[in-house]
């Protein structure tokens, strides 16, 4: 989200092209910020697996221009579950 590429762009077309096919269905925007209960979260220490792991941040990345964004999604994990509605 931060620093997006092409192959993020050719991403965001194929979920165009996806709504346009399959034209009930819909993204969602809402402004409200979610909140989730720390014991949502399982703490995990990958330093072990990845000692050496850094962000790649560009040198010459612009500096950020309005409010924080949060971005969270939901995604049907149950795809095609229901016999009489998928």
């Amino acid at each position: 989200m931060v620093s997006p590429r092409e192959g993020h762009l050719q991403q965001v077309y194929h979920v165009f092209a996806y709504l346009k096919q399959f034209n009930r269905s819909k993204l969602l925007f809402d402004d409200a910020e979610p909140t989730f209960p720390d014991s949502y979260f399982h703490e995990s220490n990958w330093f072990e697996y990845y000692p050496d792991a850094k962000e790649p941040i560009p040198p010459n990345m612009p500096e950020s221009l309005g409010h924080a964004v949060s971005t969270t999604c939901f995604v049907d994990a149950d795809h095609a579950g229901c016999k009489v509605t998928r």
